[in-house]
C-alpha cells in the first residue's frame, strides 16, 4: 500500500546555524574573540571556509596556519562561548512556520550540522521543536557528499532536499543527487534555487516541484488563482502534427497554466494564464503547470468514493483515483466548484445540489499537473454508473484501502493528506 511502502515523499534536510537558528554573527564573533586573544587575526574569507567544519577541524587549521602555542586547547574555549550562545540564541525568523508546515504535510525533518549535538538538542528542547525532527547528524563536517549520503543511507525518501546558507555544503549535496535551496543574500548561482526569507521558502519547493517534476503535496485551505497573463509563442506545427502522429491520444483545447506561486499571510496565490494543450506540449515554458480540480467525496459512513479509469483514456488508464477530478478550464475558484460538480454528473451519472459547496484542503503537483483537492461538505449515498471514463467504482475508507491498488500519481498524494486530515479532526 502507498503509505507503508512510501509514507516519507520528501525528507528536508536543514542546516543549523544560520537557517534554524540566527547564530552566524555570534560565531563570527567568537571566533574573532577567542582567536584575537592569541594575537591571531584570521581574515573573513578563513572565517567562511571553516564554517561548516567541525570543532576538531578548525583547531587542526588554526594551530597549522597561524602561530598557536600547540598546547592550547582551543575546544575548551569555544565550548564555554558555544554554551552561552545556544543558551540564548534566537529562532531564524519564519523557520517555526517551516517546520510545522513540514509536520504537517508528513514530510520528515533532518538536521545536518557541524555544530554538536548537545547545542542542536539545548536550543529544540527550549523552543519545544525536538519532536519534529526524525534524525540529527552532528559534530561533521557537511562540505563532502558523504554527509549527504550518510543521511539519505538512514532515511527512506523520494526525495531529499537540502536547505543550507553555505554554498559548499550546497555543492557537497548536489554531488549526493540531493535537490539544494540556498538561504543567502549573496548573488551566487549555487543549487536548485535560493531564497532570502522562509517566507519563499514555499516558492522554491513549489518551483522545484515544476522543475525537477517533484511529487509535491501541502496543507491549504486559503488557495487564490489570479489572473496573469504571458506571452505563448507559436508552435512549430510540423512539430504537433508529428506529434500527433506519434501519439494519437493527444488533441489541442483550453488549457489553464500556473506559472509563478506567491506566498502572502498563508495564503497561497497561484499566477495563472490561460492557454491550449498545444503550447502546454510542446512551447518553450517546460516548468509551468497545468491545473485540474480533484473533488473528495464521502457517503454517509465516511466512505471515499473512487474510481477505475478507462483503458482508453488518454492519461494513467487503468488507474485508481478518487472522483471526481477533471481539468480546470477557467481562472476562478468559485467556477472550480461548480466544475468539479459537472465533473461528478459526467464521470458518475450523479447530480448532487447545488447550494452544495467545496471545502479546499491541500495542493498536490505530480509530473506537470498542480490539482486544487476539495472536500465535498455534505455526504451522499451514490449509486454510480460507470461511464466512458471509469469502468468501475467503489466506496473504500482509509483504514482499510484495498491493498495493490495502482493509483493514478494525485491520488497516491492525497491519501497520507486525507490521513492527516481526519487524525486533526479525531483530535
Amino acid at each position: 500500500m502507498f503509505l507503508e511502502k512510501n509514507k516519507y515523499n520528501i525528507t528536508l534536510i536543514l542546516d543549523f546555524d544560520g537557517v534554524i537558528v540566527n547564530s552566524v554573527d555570534k560565531l563570527r564573533q567568537i571566533y574573532g574573540d577567542v582567536i584575537r586573544k592569541q594575537n591571531i587575526f584570521i581574515t573573513s574569507d578563513d572565517f567562511d571556509y571553516l564554517d561548516g567544519k567541525d570543532i576538531n577541524y578548525i583547531e587542526k587549521h588554526i594551530k597549522e596556519n597561524y602561530s598557536v602555542k600547540k598546547s592550547i586547547s582551543f575546544k575548551k574555549i569555544f565550548d564555554k562561548k558555544y554554551m552561552s550562545l545556544y543558551n540564548k540564541v534566537k529562532l531564524m525568523d519564519g523557520i517555526k512556520d517551516v517546520i510545522k508546515l513540514a509536520n504537517k504535510n508528513n514530510w520528515k525533518l533532518v538536521i545536518n550540522s557541524a555544530a554538536k549535538k548537545k547545542y542542536i538538542t539545548l536550543v529544540l528542547n527550549r523552543y519545544k521543536l525536538s519532536k519534529y525532527f526524525s534524525y540529527i547528524q552532528a559534530g561533521k563536517t557537511k562540505h563532502s557528499p558523504i554527509s549527504y549520503l550518510n543521511i539519505k543511507n538512514k532515511i527512506n525518501s523520494s526525495y531529499y532536499i537540502v536547505i543550507d546558507d553555505n554554498d559548499k555544503s550546497i555543492l557537497s549535496a548536489q554531488k549526493a543527487d540531493c535537490l539544494t535551496l540556498y538561504f543567502s543574500d549573496k548573488n551566487i548561482k549555487v543549487g536548485d534555487g535560493q531564497f532570502h526569507s522562509m517566507n519563499e521558502l514555499l516558492i522554491k519547493l513549489l518551483e522545484l516541484s515544476s522543475q525537477q517534476k517533484l511529487q509535491f503535496s501541502f496543507l491549504t485551505s486559503d488557495i487564490n488563482l489570479q489572473l496573469s497573463p504571458m506571452k505563448c509563442n507559436d508552435v512549430d506545427e510540423k512539430q504537433w502534427n508529428k506529434l500527433k502522429r506519434e501519439k494519437k491520444y493527444v488533441y489541442d483545447g483550453p488549457v489553464i497554466l500556473v506559472h509563478n506561486f506567491k506566498v502572502n499571510n498563508k495564503k497561497i496565490s497561484l499566477g495563472c494564464c490561460p492557454s491550449t494543450y498545444k503550447y502546454f506540449l510542446l512551447g518553450q515554458q517546460k516548468n509551468w503547470l497545468s491545473v485540474a480540480v480533484q473533488g473528495i467525496l464521502q457517503n454517509k459512513k465516511g466512505q471515499y468514493l473512487i474510481g477505475k479509469r478507462s483503458e482508453k483514456v488518454i492519461n494513467e488508464p487503468n488507474k485508481w483515483e478518487f472522483v471526481p477530478s477533471g481539468a480546470l478550464s477557467k481562472i476562478d475558484m468559485t467556477f472550480a466548484e461548480e466544475q468539479l460538480k459537472t465533473e461528478l454528473l459526467e464521470e458518475t451519472n450523479n447530480e448532487i445540489p447545488k447550494n452544495d459547496s467545496i471545502t479546499w484542503f491541500a495542493i498536490t503537483v505530480s509530473e506537470r499537473t498542480l490539482d486544487l483537492c476539495g472536500f465535498f461538505k455534505k455526504k451522499y449515498n451514490l449509486t454510480p454508473c460507470p461511464t466512458e471514463e471509469y469502468q468501475f467504482f467503489d466506496w473504500v475508507s482509509l483504514k482499510k484501502l484495498p491493498k495493490n491498488i495502482d493509483w493514478t500519481e494525485a491520488s497516491n498524494l492525497i491519501i497520507p493528506l486525507l490521513n492527516l486530515q481526519s487524525k486533526r479532526i479525531r483530535k
